[in-house]
């Protein structure tokens, strides 16, 4: 849990506006509610409803209230409880576009809604540098982090077969054949680290060999 919730409330929760509402469920009640303001007063919110209330009455007509306290685990069974009870109320307008709580099978986003979503994110964080606070930070959350080896296999089967855009592979081109840095320093019997740190030129010049780069293509090229 991040720690700048103080008081991070699992929940079901209503937004109320006149005769409409909402009904939603949340790890952490406050961040929600942030969320659903944020969005709607970008026009960016996916319930095309709630956002035209939001257009037409105003930020202030919002009501957001925690109806029940729930443990994370039981929020999706809570949450549909209520919207099939405010489903059934003949005073109240449901306005939840998905009917059943935590899915969103069968719901898809309008192309103006898509649209105003890439445009709400189209330069969000250029010019913004940060502060020499925020990446100290940063670097104290990470140190002594432990990958879980389930992890780590999910990060490498994600990156299997995939070519590096910043790491483009070298190869050592020696007579007429090719070799991976690994084949060569067997080759001649020196130390692949030295191949590595060693300047180019220098292990060209030692070895009569030439250090090419493989392109984006896969086709190698001199570098």
């Amino acid at each position: 849990m991040k720690k700048r919730y103080n008081n991070p409330i699992s929940c079901v929760y209503k937004i109320t506006v006149k005769n409409y509402i909402y009904i939603g469920s949340a790890k952490i009640f406050s961040k929600r509610k942030y969320e659903h303001l944020r969005n709607l007063k970008k026009q960016i919110h996916p319930n095309q409803i709630l956002q035209n209330i939001f257009n037409k009455y105003g930020e202030c007509e919002f009501v957001f209230s925690i109806i029940e306290e729930v443990d994370v685990e039981k929020l999706i069974e809570v949450e549909q409880k209520y919207i099939n009870f405010y489903q059934n109320d003949k005073g109240l307008k449901l306005v939840n576009i998905l009917l059943v709580a935590g899915s969103s099978i069968g719901y898809v986003c309008s192309e103006e809604t898509k649209e105003k979503k890439r445009l709400s994110m189209m330069g969000k964080n250029k010019g913004n540098k940060r502060s020499a606070e925020f990446l100290q930070l940063q670097s104290e959350r990470q140190k002594g982090r432990i990958l879980t080896k389930e992890w780590r296999e999910k990060i490498s089967n994600t990156l299997k077969g995939k070519k590096s855009p910043n790491k483009p592979k070298r190869f050592i081109k020696y007579g007429e054949n090719m070799y991976t840095f690994n084949e060569f320093s067997k080759l001649v019997k020196c130390d692949l680290s030295n191949l590595y740190t060693t300047k180019k030129e220098y292990t060209e010049k030692k070895y009569g060999c030439k250090i090419i780069l493989q392109d984006f293509e896969g086709h190698p090229s001199t570098c």
